[in-house]
């Protein structure tokens, strides 16, 4: 998915794989690890970098793993890409939005014809008690 071989990504920190020319290495990719490392994971989603620059949104885990005394072995680190979730959930965002201002506009027009409704209503309702004089 990075666009790395095996042999460029086994024993290698974190950060390597994710930085670019533009955002080197961060202090996130330590706390992220010592994360996992006192709770035995973390979860996290951002955008993160391929080998040859381009920009995907991943969900990340990194799992803490033990020897078998219980002492630290390594880390394991799951990455998904979950761009297309994330365009749909701003879509959808997006439509929700619109939909919500449709509602509002359409209530204030409904509101707007009640009160006419209701002024008419009551201009009827007058004119069938006093008969029109003639």
């Amino acid at each position: 998915m990075n666009g790395y071989s095996g042999e460029e990504i086994i024993g290698k920190h974190i950060s390597v794989f994710y930085a670019t020319k533009e955002e080197p290495p961060n202090e996130q990719s330590s706390i992220d690890l010592k994360t996992a490392k006192e709770t035995g994971r973390c979860e996290y989603e951002g955008w993160k970098s391929k080998k040859d620059g381009s920009k995907f949104y991943a969900n990340t885990v990194v799992t803490l793993l033990l020897n078998e005394d219980n002492s630290f072995k390594a880390f394991a680190k799951i990455t998904r890409d979950i761009t297309i979730r994330k365009k749909l959930e701003e879509e959808n965002k997006l439509l929700t939005s619109q939909l919500e201002e449709k509602v509002d506009q359409r209530t204030k027009e409904l509101a707007i014809v009640v009160k006419e409704l209701e002024a008419f209503s009551y201009s009827v309702s007058h004119d069938i008690r006093r008969p029109s004089e003639q």
